[in-house]
């Protein structure tokens, strides 16, 4: 918008205009004439149909009520519309939640929800406050933290003027490198437009709104969403729950994106359907012993596997589970990392005798499921759960859930490295030519290698064909970085020790590396490409090929001196999204946060008991929710971290 100068004929943009009108009558008289040409605003035909689609969140720079009427008026919608400003707390992304936020990132002066103050950013004053105070947490904080991963559909914005997001958008967005693209809608785009938004990583569109919409929303239709049998997406949270099919992967991840099992890499679905494992003689045991579900009894138990790191657990699950499938029940895998809702899982599973729930790891959830467990027991419902965790939770589960309610924690059924199951693994790798120094060796010889090992998997594979990508490989990987992408990688890997994924805003915003360089880099070809994958099920989120390669990263590049630093800056980069309903819904954000303050991290990340210093540089960015947590008086300045409790 702008208004021309009547005398010399040279254009007034939006921002002088407002000052002048401002200076020249009032605030508050500028207000009412807004609210009177911009509230109780009839939509048109494209916003009414903008209900008939499911969306995460609708940011929106116009000042109006047009899209809540638009919901107001819709008896078709698929959710309720919620008006929020850009200075409120953010409310945490949910699955297909049944409200939706319009967020008004430059203010709202609608009759619909109307506020005491418009909140209002018109003046050059008003664009740099909000910049100045970028890292408070607010929707517009919010806005900036995910647009460079998120997929987005603007629609009529040209995005050039937008002051306040003016680093965000041309740091670029590179959603298409997560399989979700981003795409911008005008009627107009000239062809400088248009190569400068590719190279803000949004791909041009040339139609009005009203005609896109008219083409998006049956096509929507048309594709539908998955069939329930498939797979089920919460309306509260960040969950889903996918069926393992037959002969099919449970992630959305293609298979050429670099994964290689025999590499050393997290299993997937189909790396057992194809037989590429071995298995342990307690998982054939443990499948002979649940019956089919025609003759299981109704029952709530959690069958869980424990090992240590790189141990197996995760294929054994993963084994147990196609063992299952083979004798008639349906193992479906828990996505997410959210908090459980625990009357949806019940109702989900009520009506499915044949369901199996896998959880991995089950520390996560340990709360949600003994509540799930013992719920359905007082329903008198079935309900079993294959499951998979480290050692070192083993105490936590035990005082989590109900033993009554657990096979394998008290009386535990390890996954554990035999010399039976190393030469198992010897002979699937044989069959793939991918043995190494023991393709020709005798079953003698491979269990002397295995021995000379101390049996331990991890060691007695790095030496083989491709298993030497996690210590010879991710060490001259990471010396070999620039520095940049050097401390991108540290980020990741400690998260990872946390056994945590890495949401590209962090990992952005605390090492300085841009999103464009980062996504580069975990493409095929780049140098993190054989370490680093997307995440399959969220977007914006990056997953290392097997956490224990955070562990090795960590422990064999000397980066104690540098981690506690590291650590507080992931902490300031997901702090704006770590709010009370954040915590409520334990999202990753607010996991990064719990696990890197807790206290006894933080000391063996500083080398040092005295932390103060490096708590009271976090305190600023987390006073609206700590909480004190110190075992004893003298520690209370010490252990303040986020918690659910």
């Amino acid at each position: 918008m702008c208004i021309r100068d009547s005398t010399q004929g040279s254009p007034v943009g939006l921002q002088r205009a407002y000052e002048a009108a401002v200076r020249h009558s009032s605030a508050m008289i500028v207000e009412d004439l807004l609210r009177s040409r911009f509230a109780s605003v009839e939509p048109s035909n494209w916003h009414q149909q903008l209900p008939l689609l499911p969306w995460e969140t609708i940011w929106t720079f116009n000042i109006d009520d047009s899209v809540e009427y638009a919901y107001q008026g819709q008896h078709d919608r698929l959710q309720k519309g919620r008006t929020t400003v850009w200075s409120e707390p953010p409310l945490a992304r949910a699955g297909l939640a049944d409200e939706v936020p319009i967020v008004h990132l430059h203010g709202y002066i609608g009759e619909i929800h109307r506020r005491t103050r418009p909140e209002l950013v018109f003046s050059t004053t008003d664009y740099l406050r909000v910049i100045e105070h970028s890292s408070r947490p607010w929707w517009h904080s919010r806005f900036r933290a995910e647009y460079p991963s998120m997929p987005m559909i603007i629609l009529g914005a040209s995005l050039s003027s937008e002051l306040d997001l003016a680093e965000a958008i041309r740091l670029g967005n590179t959603s298409t490198s997560f399989g979700y693209p981003s795409i911008i809608v005008l009627p107009r785009i000239s062809q400088f437009d248009e190569d400068e938004y590719r190279a803000w990583g949004l791909i041009p569109i040339r139609a009005t709104a009203e005609d896109f919409i008219k083409y998006l929303v049956p096509e929507v239709s048309r594709l539908g969403t998955n069939s329930p049998d498939e797979q089920y997406t919460s309306r509260y949270t960040q969950r889903s729950l996918t069926v393992l099919m037959k002969g099919s992967e449970f992630s959305a991840a293609p298979l050429q994106d670099g994964h290689d099992f025999f590499g050393g890499h997290d299993p997937w679905w189909d790396d057992i359907v194809v037989g590429l494992d071995a298995v342990p003689h307690t998982i054939h045991q443990l499948a002979n012993d649940i019956p089919p579900p025609a003759e299981m009894p109704t029952a709530q138990i959690l069958y869980a596997l424990v090992g240590e790191a790189f141990s197996g657990k995760s294929t054994a699950l993963l084994r147990l589970s196609k063992l299952l499938q083979d004798k008639g029940w349906r193992p479906t895998f828990m996505v997410g990392r959210e908090r459980l809702q625990v009357n949806e899982i019940l109702n989900y599973c009520a009506n499915r005798p044949d369901n199996l729930l896998v959880i991995d790891p089950i520390f996560r959830d340990a709360g949600a499921i003994g509540d799930i467990l013992r719920q359905a027991k007082a329903l008198n419902q079935r309900l079993i759960i294959l499951g998979a965790d480290r050692t070192s939770h083993v105490e936590h589960l035990k005082n989590t859930i109900h033993y009554k309610h657990v096979v394998g924690i008290r009386e535990r059924i390890f996954v554990e490295p035999t010399d039976g199951l190393w030469w198992a693994i010897v002979k699937r790798r044989r069959r793939a030519a991918r043995l190494g120094i023991l393709e020709d060796a005798t079953e003698q010889d491979s269990k002397l290698h295995f021995t000379h090992h101390h049996r331990d998997l991890f060691s007695s594979l790095a030496s083989l064909e491709g298993g030497d990508g996690f210590i010879t490989r991710a060490k001259q990987a990471h010396e070999q970085l620039p520095e940049g992408l050097r401390g991108a990688f540290e980020a990741m890997a400690l998260l990872a020790d946390n056994e945590l994924d890495s949401p590209l805003n962090a990992i952005t915003a605390a090492t300085g590396q841009s999103a464009v360089e980062i996504t580069r880099a975990i493409r095929a070809g780049g140098p993190l490409f054989p370490f680093v994958r997307v995440a399959p099920d969220e977007p914006g989120v990056l997953r290392l090929r097997h956490n224990y390669i955070g562990h090795l990263v960590l422990e064999h590049c000397n980066l104690v001196q540098n981690l506690s630093k590291l650590a507080a800056n992931l902490c300031l980069s997901v702090a704006p999204l770590v709010s009370p309903q954040a915590i409520s819904r334990q999202t990753l954000e607010y996991r990064i946060a719990r696990a890197l303050m807790n206290i006894d991290s933080v000391r063996r990340l500083s080398g040092s008991d005295d932390v103060d210093t490096w708590y009271a540089d976090l305190e600023d960015a987390y006073n609206c929710c700590l909480l004190y947590t110190s075992p004893s008086p003298r520690d209370r300045t010490r252990s303040r971290m986020p918690s659910s409790a």
